[in-house]
């Protein structure tokens, strides 16, 4: 079992390949939840959850890191602040108003404000090659959210939503990009002290949106759609990305932020009944064909690097 579990977290492939299938759910279920329950109100229940679910197996890294997390306790504040705090409540709260298609075309806008920021923080570059990857990634995400049609993209429309979903964007990819200098601790320890962070700083706000929305009310659907977005998209989607990026990198593994509309449109496909079409393989082989030109473009990271503890 430690074998195969050191092997599993040396995929980073595979790992970030399941994230973005995760986040597909994610959508789906925000979205599907706005009728029973707010969205700061289950961003809070999320963390929180999750957190109490992981504590038990991290506490022992969290005491073997506790002197590295106590000196280290602004950037661990600042990177909960981004990918926890900020990018799923404001996600959420888009999903109030926006339909599924802005939300997924506005997250594909991720992995280039990545290869950004890498370039303006950290003086990363960026060749001609991994560019045109970045395009086809974006051609293939379009063509998949556009189906395809002249006449679907010109009746796109933004919506209030929408403008919740640019910072939202800015500030998972400055989560990911932050991650290359995030404190030398486990990553059972970094999940669950970001997850304490980021969920505490959602109480306040949270306790606001009682005062004018009232308190959810309990149904079998929601207690199901917390079971979900706490174990999968929370606990599981954080701990592979985190591991994923380690291992190659926040621009090559930013990518993967492409495969969330191709498996939301999958998961469509197996859950709802809709049917395959033209677009959807043309939009996979587009993506594919463009992370597998970024990566061949990229300069190699070492994957000879323990599993987390």
């Amino acid at each position: 079992m430690q074998q195969l579990r050191e092997w599993f977290f040396a995929q980073p492939y595979l790992l970030l390949t399941l994230v973005p299938l995760f986040w597909g759910g994610n959508a789906v279920v925000g979205r599907g939840m706005t009728e029973f329950i707010s969205p700061i109100t289950l961003a809070w229940i999320r963390w929180t959850v999750a957190f109490l679910l992981i504590l038990p197996f991290a506490l022992p890294s969290v005491r073997r890191d506790w002197q590295t997390i106590r000196s280290s306790w602004k950037m661990l504040l600042l990177l909960s602040l981004l990918g926890i705090t900020i990018f799923n409540t404001l996600f959420y709260v888009a999903l109030q108003t926006t339909q599924a298609i802005n939300a997924a075309l506005m997250q594909s806008a991720g992995p280039a404000v990545i290869v950004l920021l890498s370039w303006w923080w950290f003086g990363e570059r960026t060749n001609q090659r991994q560019w045109l990857g970045l395009s086809l990634c974006f051609l293939g995400v379009g063509l998949v959210l556009f189906q395809g049609s002249w006449e679907v993209l010109q009746k796109f429309e933004l919506v209030p939503g929408d403008l919740w979903l640019l910072p939202a964007v800015l500030a998972y990819a400055s989560y990911t990009t932050l991650l290359r200098i995030k404190p030398a601790i486990s990553l059972m320890s970094f999940l669950a002290v970001t997850f304490a962070l980021g969920g505490s700083m959602l109480i306040p706000p949270m306790l606001l949106e009682w005062y004018w929305v009232g308190l959810p009310q309990g149904s079998p659907q929601l207690a199901w759609a917390v079971g979900y977005v706490s174990i999968f998209p929370s606990i599981l989607a954080f701990l592979f990305w985190n591991r994923g990026v380690e291992l190659i990198g926040p621009n090559l593994g930013g990518l993967f932020i492409n495969l969330v509309p191709v498996f939301a449109s999958l998961l469509a496909i197996i859950f709802l009944g809709e049917n395959f079409q033209w677009y959807h393989a043309g939009g996979m082989l587009l993506v594919l064909s463009g992370m597998l030109l970024f990566r061949k473009s990229a300069v190699p990271r070492s994957t000879q690097e323990k599993a987390p503890a």
